[in-house]
């Protein structure tokens, strides 16, 4: 069977130590998503499993948050902040949404 041409240039990679510490190269990461990729399904099948067959109720509460922080993201928290005279400052998280453009004035495309 031939070979793609991104399969191949990950088999001629060379994955070389960085000098710097941090993220990984998008190159590093495609081969580690192209490796892993074929297990999750059965990886989710476990995590669910476990879910509801553990012994204990702790692994239990652990799988479900695993699936619910992948699933949904992890919750917002959140945050006081206390100042000099006792004083709390509560700030909330920002939520983006998204938005359709606001149509400038004399915009006349009617849809």
């Amino acid at each position: 069977m031939a070979q793609s041409k991104r399969e191949a240039a990950l088999d001629k990679a060379e994955f070389k130590p960085k000098k710097t510490r941090g993220r990984r190269t998008k190159l590093e990461e495609a081969r580690i998503r192209d490796l892993v990729s074929p297990y999750a399904p059965d990886a989710i099948k476990t995590v669910v499993n476990l879910m509801f067959n553990a012994e204990r109720d702790a692994d239990k509460i652990s799988a479900a948050k695993l699936l619910l922080s992948y699933g949904f993201g992890t919750p917002t928290q959140m945050v006081e902040v206390s100042a000099k005279n006792d004083l709390a400052l509560n700030i909330s998280p920002v939520n983006f949404i998204n938005v359709d453009p606001i149509e400038k004035d004399g915009d006349t495309n009617d849809k």
